[in-house]
């Protein structure tokens, strides 16, 4: 997105070093954090966009719920028409697991199809990124991620200043990294 910026608009873009987004990598730094894609895509969210909070949720949903990696990338891939998973996590450490292990032959994380699949969701992510930050800039911005059901009811509960607990932060599927006792209110009911 920076290149097309510098190359679009010029200006204040050709001040910006891309270089100051290569710890990303890995979910930085190969920690498996918050997926570099994403990263990336909402600082250049930050600094073009008022709406950026709108959009970069948006943009975090879209992605959870994205069967990455999609074949857009193809013919610049070396390894076409990989296999799709859904993360249903914006980590990277979830969502390159999700994808490595759901292979028909398991895939090895250090090896160059890995490599390629993260290319195309940086492509994938920062073209879905670019749709959102044009509708922001044009005045069109319609948010379309809602926590699904899935989970949902867990917010209720755990997040926010008027909820019963207020023990929780984030949006994320919690199902994922937490099991539910058999005797939680919310299987009981």
């Amino acid at each position: 997105m920076l290149l097309t910026l510098r190359e679009s608009s010029g200006g204040p873009w050709d001040n910006i070093p891309i270089e100051m987004f290569i710890y990303g990598a890995g979910g930085a730094y190969s920690w498996g954090t918050l997926c570099g894609a994403l990263n990336t895509s909402m600082a250049i969210m930050c600094l073009a966009s008022e709406k950026h909070a709108e959009i970069g949720n948006d943009l975090i949903g879209w992605y959870t719920e994205f069967p990455f990696p999609s074949d857009k990338m193809d013919a610049y891939s070396h390894f076409p028409k990989q296999h799709q998973t859904i993360s249903k996590s914006p980590l990277c450490h979830v969502s390159v697991s999700t994808w490595a292990n759901a292979a028909d032959s398991i895939q090895r994380i250090n090896e160059k199809a890995k490599k390629d699949r993260c290319a195309k969701v940086t492509g994938d992510t920062a073209a879905r990124a670019a749709e959102l930050l044009n509708q922001a800039l044009g005045g069109k911005v319609v948010p379309l991620y809602k926590v699904p059901e899935e989970f949902n009811h867990c917010m209720q509960c755990h997040q926010g200043e008027k909820s019963t607990l207020d023990n929780q932060q984030g949006k994320m599927n919690c199902n994922l990294c937490h099991d539910v006792a058999d005797d939680h209110p919310a299987k009981t009911q």
